[in-house]
């Protein structure tokens, strides 16, 4: 079939492609081509975010809006147009954990049980809801409090 579609559009300046292209920002095609855009993607988030760590520690305010208002609402319109799972998220997570929560408080990165009820601050926005659930993909259906129950009674 590729082979058909390139002879027929061989002289159009059509790039026929058999693995996938991104649509509207977001990658559409084989799964293999798909975690290898978001790969990349979270590549460049997680060392955005280390950049607005350093930037963190004279100015918070202006990098906590440009974490608010800018960066996070790519990879928020990534998880909401593309089938993928947590492990596939884990380096900005990391990052986000180990960069620029501390430049923002002060303190050594939260451990596990930290960072989850950092993440209570999200009810209403389950935008990483996934990060908690690796065996799911991304979905807005799961009620809040049904995620974060075993935290607050592991407390």
């Amino acid at each position: 079939m590729h082979t058909i579609a390139s002879t027929a559009f061989d002289q159009t300046g059509v790039n026929v492609t058999a693995d996938g292209r991104p649509y509207l920002g977001s990658p559409t095609g084989s799964p293999s081509y798909v975690e290898t855009f978001v790969k990349s993607k979270v590549s460049t988030w997680s060392s955005l975010v280390t950049s607005l760590a350093d930037i963190a520690t004279t100015p918070p305010h202006a990098a906590y809006s440009a974490l608010n208002h800018g960066l996070s609402s790519k990879w928020t319109y990534m998880c909401r147009t593309t089938p993928i799972t947590s492990h596939l998220m884990k380096p900005l997570d990391e990052s986000l954990r180990t960069h620029l929560i501390p430049s923002f408080t002060g303190n050594p990165p939260p451990n596990e049980i930290e960072t989850a009820l950092l993440a209570l601050y999200q009810q209403g926005k389950e935008d990483l809801e996934f990060l908690y659930h690796p065996s799911r993909p991304h979905t807005n259906t799961a009620p809040p409090n049904k995620l974060h129950l075993p935290v607050v009674t592991a407390l």
